[in-house]
């Protein structure tokens, strides 16, 4: 009998720090999907705090690659921001927050 009662007291204190633990986070992630455009030209960007998906021009923006399509080839969600590849060997930034773009490099 004093066991089952001290199993349940632990259990019960285990499970009441996870939630307070999950309850106490001041900052929740901020979730994006990120999918490429049909001409491959730009992103489109939903956050959990839009309502629809924002389009982000990231090839108007950028230069034209001088070697390779131009188009967009490759995405990478980080944290803070997506990294974008296009052309061959060309990259640009679009950071989540503001949704600026940053034309990294281009070879």
């Amino acid at each position: 009998m004093t066991v089952k009662i001290l199993w349940f007291a632990a259990v019960a204190a285990t499970v009441t720090l996870g939630l307070s633990a999950v309850a106490k986070s001041p900052f929740p992630k901020e979730q994006a999907r990120v999918v490429v455009s049909r001409d491959g030209r730009a992103i489109e960007i939903q956050r959990t705090s839009d309502p629809a998906p924002i389009r982000v021009p990231v090839l108007d923006r950028c230069d034209a690659p001088l070697v390779g399509e131009t188009r967009i080839r490759h995405t990478k969600l980080t944290d803070e921001s997506v990294i974008v590849t296009y052309g061959k060997h060309c990259e640009a930034n679009v950071d989540l927050k503001m949704l600026a773009i940053k034309c990294t490099r281009c070879d």
